[in-house]
């Protein structure tokens, strides 16, 4: 058991995000690593508003005639999601048309959805600070909408922004709370996702102890699970 933890403490650094609505995994990458990305990143920023053309507009349209605006916004949010490392500029695309779904007085439910994907958006692109912005007003519109899980989703994202800005008190907080949730709703994904997460903040803190706590937890719903990624970043 001991062994497998240990390589789980190795093996998992970047931080589990990949519940719907949350955060998508991305491995940690070195400082210099992440100069070059940012900086394509703004390159790409600065140049992609003429690589979105009529055409694609047209056939997006075409796509979303017909549909709810709840269908619409799901849709548009899951496109943009699908992109956002691999085409940015695209994917900001598809958040600004869920932006305009989502902003119609009769959308208010939909509209936390659109802000919290817009942070994770922000996320990527480095700047935490618009990232937990989004993220704090995403789950605040939540929990006024009645949506308890979208509030624990953005809790669980919010953990993971604090964590990266280094305030591991607050990061802590907001995922305990988060995993408060899902331990009550019995969401053994969620859990596992979450429990990853605080594992890798005790982890960076050199907490060995809860380190290996909540790497357990984890572990333990991953084998329930049969999760093939969590159990081979324990294996590998």
């Amino acid at each position: 058991m001991w062994a497998q933890l240990s390589a789980f403490f190795h093996v998992i650094r970047s931080a589990r995000h990949d519940l719907a609505d949350i955060l998508i995994p991305c491995p940690q990458v070195l400082l210099d690593l992440k100069m070059i990305r940012r900086f394509f990143l703004i390159a790409l920023a600065l140049l992609g508003a003429s690589w979105v053309d009529a055409s694609m507009t047209d056939s997006l349209r075409a796509e979303l005639s017909g549909m709810p605006d709840s269908a619409q916004v799901k849709l548009l949010v899951g496109k943009s999601s699908a992109v956002m490392y691999s085409d940015p500029v695209t994917a900001k695309y598809y958040l600004k048309v869920a932006f305009e779904v989502a902003e119609k007085p009769e959308n208010k439910a939909f509209y936390p959805k659109v802000v919290n994907h817009r942070g994770t958006l922000a996320w990527i692109d480095g700047d935490y600070k618009a990232a937990l912005a989004d993220y704090q007003l995403a789950e605040k519109l939540f929990q006024e909408s009645g949506n308890p899980l979208g509030a624990a989703k953005a809790q669980n994202n919010i953990g993971l922004v604090y964590r990266d800005m280094s305030y591991y008190d607050l990061s802590m907080e907001a995922l305990l709370k988060s995993a408060a949730y899902f331990e009550i709703n019995k969401d053994p994904y969620a859990l596992a996702t979450i429990y990853t997460n605080i594992g890798n903040v005790c982890n960076t803190t050199h907490d060995l102890v809860q380190t290996e706590k909540y790497y357990g937890r984890a572990l333990t719903y991953f084998t329930e699970l049969q999760d093939t990624n969590g159990l081979s970043m324990i294996h590998n």
